[in-house]
């Protein structure tokens, strides 16, 4: 079962800085949580994963779990160096503390696998995983899928997933129920005048006719003009 969690400002500590860490943290990207990372040496390509994120590097040389103690209480501890001894005993210190653990060698000692992952432009994120049976194989076929992606996730699809979000919470404000606001946004989805908006990459002016659609639907009366807005 793949469980996508809200990590959304919640800390997450990571012990371990090297290429295993690197392909993991592509899974804790572009979802606003506070990433601290400790290690001897952080590998060149790590910071390239966080750029805009809420990150810190501390470079310190663990042998045991006592120092990560004064960075508890965490959502998640994330062990991913290369020995497994002390893997475990972060580990350990971790799970006394009631965080969601994992460790790069230890499956069965986690509480939940990291299977591949795909974050392609910051919306939308792909998991892939063989249950643990290859994490080599995995790793092949996200890049495969990688590759794939920009032949089939278009700009427009970007944009209006862009659009849909923030549509999504205006009209929280002024739809109460979630049946309405589902129908409200495959209005909005299958509106023409919208997506030639997006197609012209005029997203400000989407949005503003988005906006204008949303004001009619939300009125007591439900008097939408069958979502049709003049273009």
């Amino acid at each position: 079962m793949l469980v996508d969690l809200n990590i959304f400002q919640k800390k997450i500590l990571i012990i371990g800085g090297g290429r295993e860490t690197t392909r993991k943290v592509q899974g804790l990207t572009g979802q606003g949580a506070q990433l601290i990372f400790i290690a001897s040496a952080f590998h060149p390509k790590l910071e390239e994963h966080l750029e805009n994120e809420n990150y810190q590097l501390i470079t310190e040389t663990l042998s045991d779990a006592s120092r990560i103690e004064a960075f508890f209480p965490c959502y998640m501890v994330l062990a991913t160096t290369d020995d497994k001894a002390l893997n475990r005993s972060i580990i350990n210190a971790a799970k006394a503390t009631d965080a969601y653990v994992y460790s790069v060698d230890d499956p069965e000692y986690s509480d939940f696998s990291h299977p591949a992952v795909i974050n392609f432009k910051n919306s939308v994120r792909l998991a892939l995983s063989t249950n643990g049976k290859s994490p080599l194989m995995a790793r092949k076929l996200r890049e495969s899928l990688e590759s794939a992606l920009p032949d089939l996730i278009s700009e427009l699809d970007l944009l209006q997933i862009r659009l849909q979000s923030e549509i999504r919470e205006e009209a929280k404000t002024v739809l109460s129920s979630a049946e309405q606001r589902k129908s409200f946004l495959q209005l909005l989805q299958e509106n023409p005048a919208i997506q030639k908006q997006l197609s012209q990459n005029q997203f400000n002016t989407a949005r503003d006719l988005a906006l204008a659609l949303l004001r009619e639907y939300s009125l007591p009366e439900r008097v939408v003009n069958s979502g049709k807005i003049e273009e």
